[in-house]
């Protein structure tokens, strides 16, 4: 069974034809996904995933909003994000380095989170019957989760964030990577071997050599591409406003 490649969408890159199970890019991707009511995996690998990631080690209030306005509103909170880079608006970058190297201003504290891409596909992703946050930190958490989510009979959409309508190869190297784990478990060794995967490249050269480990973001990309560091897997809870860990 081959997977299809959607040349022709600047949203759907893939669809497998026998498993309900597609990659799906920006925000547009992601309400797409919630419009099939199943399981949507936000993947924003530089950084907003991994600052999450790395906040859930100190506290269990974090609050990912889409709007600066809502940062400013949300009084008493530790604010953490950016705004296409601009962080005069928060106490502290949208960085997990800065995060684990500064436990002490998050333990138990409630932190709202604002990014340019991150926070936007966790908020356009509401409908979905569930909305998490993957990256390569716990790529192996997410893709045992919906591997269960499908034999369930759920829909499964990995949505690579990128930057507003340009793909980023972390995040669709991160979406690819997952797709195929996925596939793999589902049967599809054959499509596992595909040259289409990344596992069956220098995947980590790819990813540098357009995007260099170098100046200020070195050591959180570094972080970043850490496979399998943690085991937590954030969910949105639209009701609530809040991320909780499955």
């Amino acid at each position: 069974m081959n997977t299809v490649i959607r040349v022709s969408s600047s949203v759907q890159l893939l669809a497998h034809e026998k498993y309900p199970v597609y990659i799906r890019e920006f925000g547009d991707g992601a309400l797409l996904s919630a419009k099939d009511k199943g399981i949507t995996v936000i993947i924003d690998n530089f950084r907003a995933s991994n600052t999450i990631l790395a906040l859930f080690e100190y506290t269990d209030y974090i609050k990912p909003v889409l709007d600066l306005e809502d940062v400013e509103k949300s009084v008493g909170f530790v604010k953490v994000g950016e705004d296409s880079r601009d962080i005069s608006k928060f106490d502290f970058d949208n960085s997990p380095t800065i995060i684990v190297n500064n436990p002490e201003a998050f333990k138990n504290k409630q932190v709202v989170v604002r990014t340019t891409n991150g926070t936007r596909g966790l908020i356009n992703a509401i409908g979905s019957k569930e909305i998490i946050l993957g990256s390569f930190r716990n790529i192996t958490r997410v893709v045992d989760y919906c591997y269960q989510a499908i034999i369930n009979g759920d829909k499964v959409s990995f949505v690579p964030m990128g930057s507003k309508t340009i793909s980023r190869i972390e995040d669709t190297h991160g979406a690819r990577m997952m797709y195929y784990l996925l596939l793999r478990e589902l049967g599809e060794q054959e499509l596992f071997e595909s040259d289409e995967n990344p596992w069956q490249r220098d995947w980590l050269s790819e990813i540098k050599k357009l995007r260099p480990f170098e100046g200020s973001d070195k050591e959180d990309r570094i972080y970043c591409v850490d496979i399998d560091a943690t085991d937590k897997l954030p969910r949105y809870n639209p009701d609530t406003g809040f991320l909780e860990l499955i």
